[in-house]
């Protein structure tokens, strides 16, 4: 697939992600990047800039009094705020996280040992509410000696102290976590991420996707898996805008709930995967349409898999009656080797193009 390099940045970086946050708490203490909202749409949760600072700072404190700088921590956690802070924890402290998809299924415990033996874990962060079930799952395993932790413990004995003196000690070619693969063909692979990388890539992310400060981004996909997690959690705190989160779950049960959370919250970026949108197209009938206002959406983009023409088509037709405008859509392309995006810029307004090509001639380099 050809790139477009208009936006690739080319430049080195001196100070790493963590810093970012760091700086934000500072001048900008009680501005809230994340908010997460329940089943309904509605915030249950709300992190300042310095609220997270702070949280990161208990949890990279406890996590030092444990591991050292670029040894391995799972993170086991649901969607929502737990995962959020344990994963800034990690990065405070120079641990490498794992962000790993927790089984649902008994028999799928052996991609997380598989997980567990490659990456040499030595501990695992979860909460009180998923406890039990890490405690199953590892028990299949407990030749692996990983030390789970419950993230409410190591938070109660840390006073939050400045992270700054862990975060200084940084180098941008320093790991910033490992990106596992769904293991469904094979064993799960892990892709490292380097600081360096992921600010070349958040940086063109920022450019591409024209993110600024008044960019409001909207997300219920995994933060498990790098769309949701470099996307959502981690670019709006480089870019310095605000994030609305919910779960999967939420969006299956009631697709219209996405759209209802971007019209209500004036959100200007979400995204998903092409089945998404066929799904809204499928589940969503005409009564559903009342009251939804989509014309604050400016960029929406479509990857992770392939992306079909006359689905993104057919769901501009489907809810231009409430304000979505077809120039909004933005089919784009990433992988995990690449931190995430690897092309997907459009200038704004402009609508984009179809280009129908013959298969076989294509493959014989015609």
């Amino acid at each position: 697939m050809e790139m477009d390099f208009s936006c690739q940045p080319k430049q080195t970086y001196e100070a790493p992600l963590m810093t970012y946050l760091w700086q934000r708490s500072r001048e900008e203490s009680d501005n809230s990047s994340y908010y997460f909202l329940d089943g309904e749409g509605d915030v249950q949760h709300r992190l300042s800039y310095l609220e997270l600072h702070h949280q990161a700072c208990a949890i990279a404190h406890a996590l030092r009094q444990k591991l050292s700088p670029g040894e391995r921590c799972l993170l086991l956690f649901p969607q929502g705020i737990d995962f959020v802070i344990a994963f800034w924890g990690c990065l405070y402290a120079r641990v490498v996280p794992l962000p790993v998809f927790p089984p649902t299924k008994s028999q799928q415990s052996s991609r997380l040992l598989a997980i567990i033996d490659d990456s040499q874990a030595q501990l695992a962060l979860t909460n009180a509410a998923f406890k039990d079930k890490c405690l199953k799952w590892l028990g299949d395993a407990s030749e692996s000696k990983v030390e789970l932790c419950v993230l409410d413990d190591l938070q109660k004995n840390q006073q939050g102290e400045d992270g700054w003196a862990f975060i200084n000690e940084w180098s941008e070619d320093d790991l910033a976590f490992i990106q596992y693969s769904s293991g469904s063909t094979g064993a799960p692979k892990g892709v490292p991420i380097f600081h360096r990388e992921l600010l070349e890539n958040l940086e063109q992310i920022r450019q591409c996707f024209h993110l600024t400060k008044e960019t409001i981004g909207a997300n219920w996909l995994p933060l498990y898996h790098n769309m949701g997690l470099v996307g959502h959690l981690l670019c709006p705190i480089y870019v310095g805008c605000q994030q609305y989160f919910f779960g999967a779950q939420d969006f299956l049960r009631k697709p219209k709930l996405w759209l209802e959370v971007i019209g209500r919250n004036q959100v200007t970026t979400s995204g998903a995967p092409n089945f998404a949108y066929q799904y809204c197209i499928d589940r969503i009938n005409d009564h559903d349409l009342n009251g939804l206002d989509l014309s604050c959406w400016v960029q929406a983009y479509c990857g992770a898999e392939p992306v079909q023409a006359n689905t993104l088509q057919d769901f501009h037709r489907r809810f231009a009656t409430v304000g979505f405008r077809q120039e909004a859509l933005l089919p784009c392309y990433g992988l995990a080797e690449t931190t995430l995006s690897v092309t997907g810029f459009k200038p704004k307004g402009l609508i984009a193009n179809t280009l129908e090509v013959d298969k076989s001639e294509l493959e014989q380099g015609l």
